[in-house]
C-alpha cells in the first residue's frame, strides 16, 4: 500500500525472497513485514533462514546512507546444520540462542551480541554453560570472554578472525580440563592419556599459517593407566615450525621423558626423545597386552631428514628386573630409518638361567611399503618386502612367561630359524622351530608339563606340525597336523590332540585325564564352513570340585560340536560348601557352541551327600540330565533325606543348574519355615517357641559355612580322609532327647570315612558336647546299588542294608 505524495511516500507492504545470498552467505528464504517513511526503512520481525541458523530481524535502514539499527533474535541454533563443517565421523548435536544488534551501514556492518547454549555435544563430549560476546565489525569476528565448561573444567576464549585476510589472533586460558575430552574435543579418541591440564595458550597468524604457543602443566595422569605426574609443556608454531621449547615428566620414583627440537611440517626435522627407567607396563598395556610384565624401558631417539623423507637412528633397552621370578634379563637393539625402510640391528632378548645364558635375536629390514601394502606380496619388488630373520638357537622356553601370565615357569632349550619375508598383510614365513626335552609349568596346576617335543614347519603359507609331544605324570599327549595361513586367517586346519592318562594335580581336577579331539572345518547347515571339534574326554578315578560355568561378555567362537563326556565308575564330586557324591554317566554335546544340542544323564552313585544350610542330605536319588535345548546347563533332579533329634527333613531339588528349586518336607509334617528354623537352630529348636536368630546363630552359622568348610576341605587333603564333616548336632543315630528338656547344649559332631579297600569304609563319628557320642564301624558295598553298614554306638549295635534300583 503507497501512500503520501512522490517526495515524501509512505508504503507499508510484505516481501518474501528465494535463494539468495549476501556476503557469501546463501540464504534459503526472507519474509516480512516492511514500512517505508521517507528514506527510512523500517522491518517488522523480518525472518531469515539460512543451512545454518533462523533468526527474527526487526529495526530500520536508511536507504541514502544504508545507516542500520536492528535488533537480531537467533532463536534456534541447531548444531546439526553444522554437520557438513565437521567430518563424517564427528557427531554435534545440541541447541543455542543469539541475541545482537546490527548497526554501521551495509558495506560497514557492526554486529554485536550475546552467545548463549546450556549443553552442546561434540564427538561425544558434553559442553555445558556456553557464555560469551560475538561481535562483527567489517569483516572482523570478535570473540569476547567466551567461556564454556567441560566436566570439571573451565575455558576461556578471548580473540579476533578476520574472515577477509584470512588473519586471527588472540589467547585462551584453559584450567583442569580433561585430556582424554579435550582429545576428543580435536577429533582424537584415545583410553591411552589421563589427567588434567592447565594451560594458557596464544594464537595468532592467519588461517592457512596460524601460530600457536602452548604452555602449561599436568599434575597428576596415567598412560596406559601408568601413573604419570608433573608433566611439563612449552611447544611454538610458528611459519608451519613446531618448536618442542619443553616436554618433559615423570613416572614412579625414577623415571624421566623429554623431548626436545623442532620439525618442519613440510621441511626439516631436528628432534631428539629419551626416556629413562619408565615401567614396562606402560609400553605392555599400550600396545593392548594384559600381561603384567616386570621391568623398565629406556630409550633415546634422533630424529633429521625432512617430513617428506625422514631419517632417524634409535636405541632402547630395557631391563626384565632381574631376580628368580623375572620374565627375562633384558632386551635391547637398534634401528635407523632412512629412505622409508627401518634396519633393525640385534633386536634380541636375554634370560640367564643358572650359568647358561639364552637369547633370541632378530635382524633385517621393515619397509614402510610392507607396512601398508596389499594383495599379492610377491608382486611388490624385493626391496619394498619385509625380510626379517628370527635366530633362536640360543633361546629357551623360559621366556614363555612374557608372553603369557598362566605359565608359572618353563624351561626347555630352543632352536630354529625363521625367515618374514612378503607384507605385514600377508607374511611369508619359512624355517622351523623345535624343542627337546622341554617342561613347563601352569600356574593353578600342580603337575608339571615334562619331555616336552616340539617340531614345526613353516613353508611360506603354511605350518605343519613334525611332532608335538610330551608327558604328565606318566601319561602322555601327542599333537598332530598343521594350517595354512593368509596374512592373519587360518586356513585349511587340521589337527589331532590325543592324551592318554595325564596326571593332572590342581585344585578343581585331581587324578588322570584321557582324551582325543579333532579340530577341523566343516559344513553346518545353511550357514556354511565352520570349525569343528569332536571328541571324547574320558573321567576315571579322579575327584573334582563343583565346576563354574562363566558368564561370557560376548558371544563364543561358532564351533560345531560332536563331544562327547564319559564318566566312569571312580568319579568323585566333592566341594565342602555343597557336596560329596560319586557320579557316573555321559553327556554328549552336539549342535554348535552358539545352538548347542545336549543329550545324556549323569547319576549319583549310592551313598552321596549334599549340604544344604550346613546339614549333611543323604542322597537317594540324583542325576544331572542334559536335555535343555540350546544350553550347557544341565537339569536337576535330587531327593536327598536327613535324620534329626526332632524330625526327618527331605529335601528335594528340581529345575536348571542355575535356577533349580529347593523344596524341603519333613516327617512328623512341619512347614518350610519351621524346617528352615530346625536345621539353623537343631537341637535349641523349640516348635511353637522362639527360635529368631540372634547374632551370636548367625555368627555360628556364617562359621559353618565359610571356615568350617574350609578346615573341611584342608583336613581331607593333608590326611587322604574320604570322608570328612563337622556339623551340628550330636550325631547319634538314636533319639536320646525327652520333649522336656527346653534348652540343650551347644552340641556338634565329627563324622570320618576312610576306604581301606575299594568297597570297605571305616567309619567314626565323635559328638562334642551334650552325650559326646562315639559310634564306629565300616560299610561295604557289594556293588553300586547294594550296601551293608555296622556300627557301634556306646553300647548299642546299629545294623543296616541299603538297596537301590532305578526303574
Amino acid at each position: 500500500k503507497i501512500t503520501g505524495t512522490l517526495d515524501k511516500p509512505e508504503v507499508v507492504g510484505y516481501v518474501h525472497f528465494w535463494r539468495g545470498s549476501y556476503r557469501g552467505m546463501l540464504v534459503n528464504n526472507m519474509d516480512g513485514d516492511y514500512f517505508i517513511e521517507g528514506n527510512t526503512i523500517r522491518v517488522q520481525d523480518f525472518h531469515v533462514n539460512t543451512p545454518m541458523i533462523d533468526m527474527d530481524v526487526s529495526g530500520t535502514i536508511d536507504r541514502l546512507t544504508t545507516a542500520m539499527d536492528f535488533v537480531v533474535a537467533v532463536y534456534d541454533i541447531d548444531m546439526r546444520r553444522l554437520q557438513g563443517r565437521f567430518p563424517d565421523d564427528y557427531a554435534v548435536e545440541g541447541h543455542g540462542r543469539f541475541d545482537g544488534i546490527i548497526k554501521g551501514t551495509l558495506d560497514d556492518p557492526v554486529f554485536d551480541g550475546d552467545l548463549i547454549a546450556e549443553s552442546l555435544l561434540f564427538n561425544g563430549v558434553e559442553v555445558r554453560n556456553v557464555r560469551g560476546d560475538v561481535g562483527l565489525s567489517g569483516s572482523t569476528i570478535l570473540l569476547n570472554n567466551l567461556s564454556f565448561n567441560e566436566g570439571a573444567g573451565s575455558y576461556n576464549v578471548h580473540g579476533a578472525i578476520d574472515y577477509v585476510n584470512n588473519t586471527l589472533h588472540g589467547s585462551s586460558v584453559v584450567k583442569n580440563a580433561d585430556i582424554k575430552n579435550l582429545l576428543a574435543l580435536s577429533g582424537v579418541e584415545t583410553e591411552l592419556f589421563s589427567g588434567n591440564l592447565d594451560s594458557n595458550i596464544r594464537f595468532g597468524g592467519s588461517m592457512m599459517n596460524p601460530s600457536l604457543n602452548v604452555v602449561g602443566t599436568i599434575a597428576e595422569g596415567t598412560i596406559a593407566d601408568t601413573p604419570v605426574r608433573d608433566i611439563t609443556v612449552d611447544l611454538n608454531m610458528i611459519n608451519q615450525v613446531a618448536y618442542i621449547n619443553k616436554l618433559e615428566g615423570y613416572q614412579g620414583e625414577a623415571g624421566f621423558m623429554t623431548a626436545s627440537g623442532s620439525g618442519a611440517l613440510w621441511g626439516p626435522l631436528n628432534i631428539k626423545v629419551t626416556a629413562e627407567q619408565l615401567s614396562l607396563d606402560m609400553f605392555t598395556k599400550a600396545a593392548g597386552l594384559e600381561t603384567k610384565v616386570a621391568g623398565t624401558a629406556a630409550f633415546a631417539a634422533t630424529i633429521e631428514g625432512t617430513s617428506f623423507d625422514p631419517k632417524a637412528h634409535g636405541v632402547v633397552h630395557i631391563d626384565g628386573g632381574g631376580g628368580k621370578d623375572a620374565s627375562f634379563d633384558f632386551i635391547r637393539g637398534e634401528f635407523d630409518l632412512a629412505g622409508g625402510i627401518v634396519d633393525v640391528k640385534n633386536f634380541m632378548v636375554q634370560r640367564a638361567v643358572d650359568d647358561k645364558t639364552y637369547q633370541a635375536s632378530a635382524n633385517g629390514k621393515v619397509p614402510f611399503a610392507a607396512l601398508s601394502a596389499k594383495g599379492d606380496p610377491t608382486k611388490l619388488n624385493d626391496r619394498d618386502q619385509l625380510d626379517l630373520t628370527l635366530t633362536l638357537d640360543e633361546a629357551n622356553l623360559s621366556l614363555l612367561p612374557t608372553l603369557s601370565e598362566f605359565v608359572a615357569w618353563a624351561q626347555g632349550d630352543m632352536q630354529g630359524t625363521l625367515r618374514i619375508t612378503g607384507t605385514a598383510a600377508h607374511p611369508l614365513v619359512n624355517g622351523k622351530i623345535s624343542v627337546l626335552e622341554g617342561s613347563t609349568k601352569f600356574r593353578y596346576v600342580k603337575s608339571p608339563i615334562e619331555h616336552m617335543n616340539m617340531t614345526l614347519d613353516f613353508t611360506g603359507t603354511r605350518m605343519t606340525v613334525e611332532r608335538f609331544d610330551g608327558m604328565i605324570g606318566n601319561g602322555r599327549y601327542e599333537l598332530t597336523g598343521g594350517f595354512g595361513f593368509d596374512g592373519f586367517e587360518t586356513t585349511d586346519y587340521d589337527f589331532k590332540f590325543v592324551a592318554d592318562k595325564l596326571e593332572i594335580d590342581s585344585d578343581i581336577y585331581d587324578g588322570p585325564l584321557s582324551m582325543e579331539f579333532t579340530f577341523n572345518e566343516a559344513d553346518f547347515f545353511r550357514m556354511g564352513r565352520l570349525p569343528k571339534l569332536a571328541g571324547h574326554i574320558d573321567f576315571d578315578n579322579c575327584e573334582m570340585s563343583v565346576p563354574t560355568i562363566p558368564d561370557s561378555e560376548g558371544e563364543l567362537p561358532h564351533i560345531i560340536l560332536d563331544v562327547m563326556i564319559n564318566l566312569g565308575d571312580k568319579v568323585h564330586l566333592y566341594d565342602p560348601y555343597l557336596c560329596d557324591m560319586k557320579l557316573t554317566g555321559s553327556a554328549h554335546f552336539e549342535g554348535s557352541t552358539r545352538y548347542p544340542k545336549p543329550s545324556g544323564t549323569i547319576s549319583v552313585k549310592r551313598g552321596g551327600t549334599i549340604n544344604y544350610l550346613k546339614t549333611i542330605f543323604k542322597i537317594t536319588e540324583g542325576e544331572a540330565s542334559f536335555n535343555q535345548l540350546q544350553s550347557f546347563r544341565p537339569s536337576l533332579l535330587f531327593d536327598a533325606e536327613t535324620r534329626l533329634t526332632q524330625a526327618k527333613v527331605f529335601l528335594h531339588v528340581d529345575g536348571p543348574l542355575g535356577a533349580a528349586n529347593f523344596t524341603l518336607s519333613s516327617s512328623p509334617e512341619m512347614t518350610q519355615e519351621e524346617i528352615i528354623q530346625l536345621l539353623t537352630f537343631r537341637d535349641a529348636y523349640q516348635k511353637g517357641g522362639d527360635n529368631e536368630m540372634d547374632a551370636g546363630d548367625i555368627l555360628t552359622l556364617g562359621l559353618q559355612l565359610s571356615f568350617l568348610s574350609e578346615i573341611e576341605g584342608i583336613v581331607r587333603k593333608t590326611f587322604g580322609i574320604d570322608h570328612f564333616t563337622i556339623s551340628r548336632g550330636s550325631g547319634s543315630a538314636f533319639e536320646r532327647r525327652n520333649a522336656s528338656n527346653d534348652k540343650f547344649e551347644e552340641e556338634y559332631n565329627v563324622q570320618l570315612g576312610k576306604y581301606i579297600t575299594d568297597n570297605v569304609m571305616l567309619k567314626y563319628t565323635r559328638g562334642i558336647g551334650g552325650d559326646n557320642i562315639n559310634r564306629y564301624g565300616f560299610q561295604y558295598d557289594f556293588n553300586s546299588n547294594w550296601g551293608l553298614t555296622a556300627e557301634r554306638e556306646n553300647h548299642d549295635f546299629i545294623f543296616g542294608v541299603e538297596a537301590r534300583w532305578k526303574f
